[in-house]
């Protein structure tokens, strides 16, 4: 197994290809947080990881939020030991015009999309630096 001794954490975690990479991450042995806003569906991966005979926790969380993402890093490495491996998949769309768009819209779409990866990234990094290193790797669609 190529993940055997690693870490990760999966933003939006719990659908659509955060959940196909938490499995795959689990199946190559690595111990996965699934995070996501909805900390049932999470659950629900990280049971499924679980019973499989991988290692996984699920962590409800706003990515947007600085707080919430401190939390997140410190659970994995209060549980895990440590982080090696961030895939920040967290995405949201509003399918409507610039117009038609309100302020709140925008700082939502924009604080899940954009600010996400900064706060994750600003609070992995430093872990990761003094392990020896790690992965991050940013996605988007719509």
């Amino acid at each position: 197994m190529r993940l055997e001794n690693k870490q990760a954490i999966v933003t939006g975690g719990a659908g659509g290809i955060g959940r196909a990479t938490s499995l795959a991450l689990a199946a190559e042995g690595a111990a996965v947080a699934v995070v996501d806003l909805n900390a049932e569906a999470a659950e629900r991966i990280a049971s499924e990881i679980r019973e499989a005979g991988g290692t996984a926790i699920a962590i409800g969380a706003d990515v947007a939020s600085e707080p919430d993402i401190e939390r997140v890093v410190q659970t994995v490495v209060t549980e895990f030991g440590g982080v090696n491996v961030v895939f920040n998949n967290a995405g949201i769309i509003r399918r409507t015009t610039a117009v038609e768009t309100t302020v709140e819209e925008w700082d939502r779409v924009f604080g899940v999309n954009v600010r996400s990866i900064f706060l994750m990234c600003k609070h992995v990094v430093p872990i990761m630096e003094a392990a020896g290193g790690g992965s991050i790797v940013n996605t988007g669609s719509g």
